[in-house]
């Protein structure tokens, strides 16, 4: 198993600003939100987002709060940040915690610092939340992005495989 760190920020705490992207001048944040209607983001695959609308429909989110932060470089999505209220893999949040995942950036458009942009947004739409992000031990790049962005490492931990299974794993803290 590999370890996971666990970076934090919590309720209240100063927040970095949000700062404008730094992309092309077309570049734009969208926050889509999930309705009866709307399974996923338009282009997104049904794998894993349809499973989380009905996550977020069948209430099996602990919050509301379930998002997709999106940025657009014309009609091309070139990032994605997920929002996640806590369910059953992550067993150390509150109720009103929220967690960001699910992090992608289109290759050609990292080092941009899209991430961050979309991360301190997040963080500043949220003041009033405790923020989770999680990353692999040996991921860098997310914990230097975790940092920059003003959070804590909080905890080490490691994901469970129940039966080799990951989508049933647990994200415990030792």
């Amino acid at each position: 198993m590999s370890e996971v760190l666990f970076f934090r920020l919590e309720k209240g705490a100063v927040r970095q600003t949000f700062y404008a992207l730094q992309t092309a001048p077309a570049s734009t944040i969208d926050v889509w939100t999930p309705n009866a209607f709307g399974i996923k983001p338009k282009g997104f695959a049904w794998a894993p987002f349809g499973f989380w609308w009905m996550f977020h429909n069948l209430r099996i989110f602990r919050n509301r709060e379930y998002r997709i932060y999106l940025v657009r470089s014309g009609n091309e999505i070139i990032h994605r940040s997920c929002l996640f209220p806590p369910y059953f893999r992550f067993p150390f949040m509150r109720a009103d915690d929220l967690q960001i995942g699910d992090i992608w950036t289109a290759e050609d458009a990292r080092g941009q610092g899209i991430s961050k942009t979309v991360l301190c947004r997040i963080l500043n739409d949220y003041k009033d939340k405790t923020i989770w992000f999680l990353c692999d031990a040996s991921n860098t790049a997310s914990q230097n992005l975790a940092k920059a962005a003003g959070l804590e490492l909080f905890a080490v931990g490691t994901r469970t495989l129940p039966c080799g299974i990951g989508v049933i794993g647990r994200f415990v803290i030792f």
